[in-house]
């Protein structure tokens, strides 16, 4: 939320900032970055997870939001951890798709790419 915060205003569009987020981010402990993020880093639009399974996974899962966490969670509880990779995207408008090539492709092995939302198909 920081980095979203900073990267709007110290951007030249003059537009509204639209946030859509539950409050459950907010309290959750793996999704709290430590000071030295907010204060060194900048704004990443793609993030793959810490898992150094870039040789190895097969299958790769594109999200966005909380749902990173359940699966996360849910991969981790299978034991996938060699086989899926994980990526979420932080910004939807624009899309960040260079930013998501430059990340897929470290994925030589993968076959399999899947968008996961939260909501079911016709919902959303």
């Amino acid at each position: 939320m920081f980095h979203l915060l900073r990267y709007h205003a110290l951007s030249n569009w003059i537009k509204p900032l639209v946030v859509l987020m539950s409050k459950r981010l907010l309290r959750l402990p793996e999704a709290m970055s430590d000071l030295s993020q907010l204060i060194d880093s900048e704004f990443k639009h793609v993030f793959s997870d810490n898992v150094n399974n870039a040789k190895t996974a097969e299958k790769i899962l594109i999200c966005t939001g909380q749902v990173y966490y359940d699966l996360l969670k849910s991969r981790s509880e299978q034991k996938l951890e060699e086989k899926v990779a994980i990526l979420r995207v932080e910004q939807l408008y624009p899309f960040p798709i260079d930013e998501l090539k430059r990340e897929i492709s470290q994925y030589k092995k993968a076959k399999t790419f899947t968008w996961v939302q939260e909501e079911p198909r016709n919902q959303g």
